[in-house]
């Protein structure tokens, strides 16, 4: 059988090289740092809230009502916490996997769980300021973290729509 032109000038524009920047350097560095320190930070964080709520007897205090420290959000704020926790980290290996891979797919991944980190910051603000123990005790989630996750998308995201390397680098 015998290919057609346009089949040809395909296959052979695939085996090319990109023209211009490619690779996991430049700026894909801070990218990459980004998401191992999610990673660690998550996992961190599942320690510190799997330590707190299941140490002895503090889930059934978090749960009884006649607790001085009582919120009926606690507990649900709490588990949320472990799930999120759970799926970004999860996420973000994902993520990683797909950078090393250098998958088309990434692009548009790395910019859903930018936009999916700054919403989940504002429902966690939310949630910590209805809690007075944890709007005490919490400093992991502050206005700074908000702040933070909102710059995020506003640099990352049109970096990841518009660079030339971003474009040449995940093209599999």
């Amino acid at each position: 059988m015998s290919m057609g032109i346009n089949e040809v000038v395909n296959k052979q524009a695939e085996s090319l090289p990109p023209l211009g920047v490619s690779g996991l350097g430049g700026w894909l560095i801070i990218v990459q740092m980004g998401l191992f320190a999610t990673v660690a930070m998550n996992l961190a964080g599942i320690y510190q809230s799997w330590d707190f709520v299941f140490a002895e007897n503090m889930w059934d205090m978090i749960t009884t009502e006649s607790w001085e420290f009582y919120h009926p959000l606690l507990a649900p704020t709490i588990l949320f916490e472990i799930v999120l926790n759970l799926v970004v980290g999860g996420l973000s290996i994902f993520a990683l996997v797909q950078m090393y891979r250098k998958k088309s797919s990434f692009p548009k991944l790395i910019i859903t769980l930018y936009i999916m980190f700054a919403i989940i910051q504002i429902i966690d603000y939310a949630l910590i300021m209805q809690i007075p123990l944890l709007n005490e005790m919490s400093d992991m989630n502050s206005p700074k973290d908000l702040v933070r996750s909102i710059l995020n998308c506003v640099v990352w995201i049109p970096y990841f729509l518009r660079s030339e390397r971003v474009q040449n680098t995940f093209r599999r």
